[in-house]
């Protein structure tokens, strides 16, 4: 997808090109009505973060379980004029670091208020890697917390000095 009509060129039997903003609504719904669900998304578009949040509150519901989101070039994150900025609401960058947060609500222990939207990205995400200027979000199925002790860890083997697991039938 790409607002240049010139990118049209690209298109070919195995690669179709969808004229249109990553803001408007009216696109990524036939976007999504044509191609969901996404098995990889990379969102290199306007690096604005109004864009780039208006893209992933749209999309990332319609990335396949296992599937891929990318949002790269977010060194914008941090400008003003791309509506960024060091610790700025709208930062795509600070909403990632809350999910962060919402991902490890089990464990928090102090009050914390977050939005439905990032409760819902954070349990259907397995990990988020921040990298240089890009945040990669890999869904996946819920990960089981405070699994139940199912063995015991014996004292060190002095032959090999490592710890070994013995599986503890009785659980």
């Amino acid at each position: 997808m790409d607002i240049n009509p010139d990118s049209a060129r690209a298109a070919s039997e195995q690669i179709h090109v969808e004229i249109g903003s990553q803001s408007d609504p009216d696109t990524l719904k036939r976007l999504v009505q044509r191609f969901a669900p996404f098995d990889i998304i990379i969102d290199d578009g306007s690096h604005k973060m109004s864009d780039i949040n208006a893209s992933f509150q749209f999309f990332f519901e319609h990335v396949s379980v296992d599937g891929i989101y990318i949002v790269e070039d977010l060194h914008t994150a941090y400008w003003d004029e791309f509506g960024g900025g060091l610790g700025s609401r709208n930062s795509f960058i600070e909403f990632s670091k809350s999910v962060v947060d919402a991902m490890h609500s089990s464990y928090v222990r102090e009050a914390h208020n977050w939005d439905d939207f990032t409760l819902r990205v954070a349990k259907g995400t397995r990990s988020i890697r921040f990298v240089d200027s890009m945040i990669i979000y890999e869904k996946g199925r819920d990960i089981r917390k405070y699994a139940p002790n199912l063995g015991q860890l014996s004292p060190l083997d002095n032959t090999h000095g490592e710890l070994s697991f013995e599986h503890n039938s009785n659980v």
